[in-house]
């Protein structure tokens, strides 16, 4: 939960930056979900080599089948409705999942130096 918590803040920060420089103002921060698109748009701009094999595992909405879904949608179901079957998914693809979220934080890190 730590590591998607990191993910979503300096993700975030990216497209903040994004969205201000494309409207050349400063834009307040939003609350709002985090757009694939949009993420992928702002990773392109400031030269944030993520693949597609990475992010959309992560924030890819219509990955809802059990098994596969995204880790945002294993997040929300563990935050907002604490679903036993999604914590048994994150623990059962945790290898899978930690290395998703890793690499993006990394590729921004690197980046930002």
């Amino acid at each position: 939960m730590l590591c998607y918590i990191a993910f979503e803040t300096i993700t975030r920060k990216v497209w903040h930056f994004h969205r201000s420089a494309k409207s050349n103002k400063e834009i307040q921060d939003s609350h709002s979900p985090l757009n694939l698109s949009a993420v992928k748009s702002a990773f392109k701009t400031f030269n944030i080599k993520v693949p597609d094999s990475v992010i959309d595992p992560i924030l890819d909405s219509s990955l809802k089948q059990r098994g596969s879904m995204s880790v945002r949608s294993l997040r929300n179901g563990l935050v907002h409705q604490w679903k036993v079957k999604d914590r048994d998914e994150v623990v059962a693809r945790f290898n899978e999942i930690m290395p998703y979220l890793e690499k993006v934080i990394t590729a921004i890190k690197v980046e930002i130096k």
